[in-house]
């Protein structure tokens, strides 16, 4: 299951829930679950307060992200009613954001599993009107289960229906507003656990390192971030790009992605942190890959980040306005997608994520959190050689994929090596972990 940080109220990423969703939100059977939800006592002392009820919510949301990310435990092994609370909340911020629509369209594939805890949720804490209201959204999707896919939230991509609802919803949510059940809800429950404040740190670090599965699936979700680096067609472009610019760079990052003048054509073009002294936008289509100078432009001086105030003003003097973003400047690079397929297709061969994972932890590297991008390859009469770049724990390494196995560099010393066999056994235990019922 994938980490997930704290969660803000319009934040648009979709919660936590399984790679592959469960056909329902049943408990497998044979699986370990936390007994207790552990909060701030604080915010149990405080929940009764309108306004202060969101802190016993966001406590609970705060728990559910500690445990799936830090704790590495599935969905189906945190409390059934800290979901519910969960999803509920991620619904409501979600139409107060931008409607049922956007609520559907960024549950993504997790939909019917999260309108479960949803449903769950509102059924707990007695919000009768507001379930009213989901039962209608959910009959919708029953029936318009095309259109429901073709949700995005914003004009154009938003049904009708589900519009008249969110005018409902909000009718709702003045009568009767959803924080204070949840959290009166909430405060009812006998796992939850309130902690002092002093010692809430621990006893959420000793909550998730319980987890008896932690460090086995630590490998597969480390595995899984080197596998979308070395096999994604945006990111391999993207690093391919960077590493034949003159001087090379490397890819480090990349960041989000949006539509720009680019040679005069309206392209996407993503933020890329390199190597080099200042950011690039890379543009990556099913033909090519290409590098290109980020420009920034000449504004005027803005507040600074929290200066409310400041942001007041340059409004009302027409400040932020005058504010442009950076531009596309001069192309550095241009990679052709026979290299980049080829990258692909090769590491997808040789297992090289799974080889990378295993070379560092020989070498006693911690891989989570490696930076990994190609730097193209080499011909070879034993077969063809991928060259790879790592950035982990800041410092610099090298390493090649070959079809007899793989080896870690550091300059031009060797610090680890694995054969094939070892490669395709490391690579079957990950697979494992993955295929094992939650």
């Amino acid at each position: 299951m994938p980490g997930f940080g704290k969660r803000k109220r319009s934040e648009q990423t979709p919660p936590p829930t399984p790679d592959k969703p469960a056909p329902h939100a049943e408990r497998p059977a044979g699986t370990s679950d936390l007994s207790t939800v552990i909060v701030r006592r604080s915010a149990v002392t405080q929940a009764a307060d309108p306004n202060n009820a969101y802190g016993l919510v966001e406590e609970v949301i705060n728990f559910v992200n500690a445990m799936s990310s830090e704790g590495l435990y599935n969905r189906f092994e945190i409390s059934a009613k800290a979901m519910a609370a969960y999803h509920a909340d991620y619904y409501l911020g979600q139409v107060n954001n931008g409607g049922h629509s956007q609520f559907i369209h960024n549950c993504h594939s997790g939909l019917h599993l999260i309108m479960s805890d949803v449903r769950a949720g509102l059924t707990g804490m007695n919000a009768t009107a507001h379930l009213s209201i989901f039962e209608q959204v959910a009959a919708w999707v029953a029936e318009n289960a095309d259109e429901a896919s073709k949700q995005t939230g914003f004009e154009g991509g938003r049904a009708q229906p589900l519009d008249e609802l969110d005018t409902l919803f909000y009718q709702a949510e003045k009568t009767a507003p959803m924080i204070p059940l949840s959290a009166r809800w909430i405060a009812s429950w006998p796992e939850l656990k309130g902690v002092e404040d002093a010692d809430y740190p621990e006893a959420i670090r000793a909550s998730a390192m319980m987890n008896p599965r932690r460090k086995e699936r630590m490998i597969a979700r480390s595995v899984a971030g080197l596998h979308r680096q070395m096999t994604d067609w945006l990111h391999v472009g993207a690093g391919l790009a960077c590493a034949n610019m003159s001087p090379r760079e490397f890819k480090l990052a990349i960041g989000g992605g949006s539509a720009m003048d680019v040679e005069g054509e309206q392209q996407l073009a993503f933020y890329v942190r390199t190597s080099g002294p200042a950011p690039r936008f890379c543009v990556v289509t099913k033909e090519h890959a290409a590098a290109y100078e980020r420009v920034e432009v000449d504004n005027p001086p803005m507040p600074a980040l929290g200066d409310v105030e400041g942001m007041k003003n340059a409004i009302r003097d027409g400040q932020l306005a005058r504010f442009k973003g950076p531009t596309v400047g001069r192309k550095l690079s241009h990679v052709k997608s026979q290299m980049i397929a080829g990258v692909i297709e090769l590491a997808n061969e040789y297992r090289a994520p799974e080889a990378l994972d295993l070379l560092l932890r020989k070498a006693g590297i911690d891989p989570n959190g490696a930076a990994v991008t190609p730097m193209g390859i080499d011909a070879h009469p034993k077969g063809a050689v991928v060259n790879w770049l790592l950035a982990v724990e800041n410092q610099a390494f090298f390493a090649m994929s070959v079809p007899g196995g793989s080896v870690l560099l550091r300059g031009e010393q060797k610090i680890a090596s694995v054969r094939k066999a070892e490669i395709d056994e490391y690579a079957l235990s990950v697979e494992a972990v993955e295929d094992k019922p939650a």
